[in-house]
């Protein structure tokens, strides 16, 4: 992925400053672990410190503006694969923080990383990456339409592919257990899939 659309995150992003201290669960979480996050430059956090924060975010630690101050390092760890927090989780927490409702500017950041890490996944033939960021991102938006007409731009094979791995045509229903199925994105999936 060029590093324009991961600049872009921190440039955006840049307006939350680092948190004093960061509040969370004590079963979840301590405070030894919470100022390893706040210590240091935010593009040097090592996935093995922010792993466990970008799994616990916003429902047992930190608050929203937290979240936003560590998301493009979560995004960035994910897209390198050195985050150990499925990206299910690490895309679905966005929902979470209804990032649709955020100002248009990061929305913007957050829709063109996205774009371009499942346009990357695609092209490079990593169907299981390119299921997970689906499936991450539709537990956090209503519409995916255009990340699955943008998959037949980029690879119009890719649809049987994903079809193939990650479907079972005899229940008409997608594999990945993070799916939630009650979603009106899990039914534009399913319907771009056996289309």
């Amino acid at each position: 992925m060029p590093s324009n659309e991961i600049d872009q995150l921190y440039r955006v992003f840049s307006r939350y400053p680092r948190p004093a201290s960061l509040n969370g669960c004590p079963c979840c979480t301590d405070d030894e672990t919470s100022r390893a996050l706040i210590r240091g430059r935010l593009r040097d956090l090592p996935a093995s410190a922010l792993s466990h924060y970008a799994f616990k975010a916003l429902s047992t630690w930190g608050t929203l503006a937290d979240y936003r101050y560590f998301l493009p390092r979560i995004l960035e760890l994910t897209r390198t694969g050195e985050l150990d927090c499925d990206t299910e989780v690490t895309l679905g927490k966005l929902g979470y923080a209804d990032w649709t409702l955020w100002p248009d500017d990061e929305q913007t950041a957050v829709r063109q990383f996205v774009s371009s890490l499942w346009c990357e996944s695609i092209r490079s033939g990593q169907d299981s990456q390119a299921d997970a960021i689906l499936c991450g991102i539709a537990r956090s938006m209503s519409d995916i339409s255009s990340l699955l007409a943008l998959a037949d731009s980029v690879d119009p094979s890719f649809r049987i592919v994903y079809r193939d791995e990650h479907s079972r045509a005899d229940q008409r229903k997608l594999t990945n257990s993070f799916w939630e199925r009650s979603l009106p994105s899990y039914e534009q999936a399913l319907t771009w899939v056996y289309a």
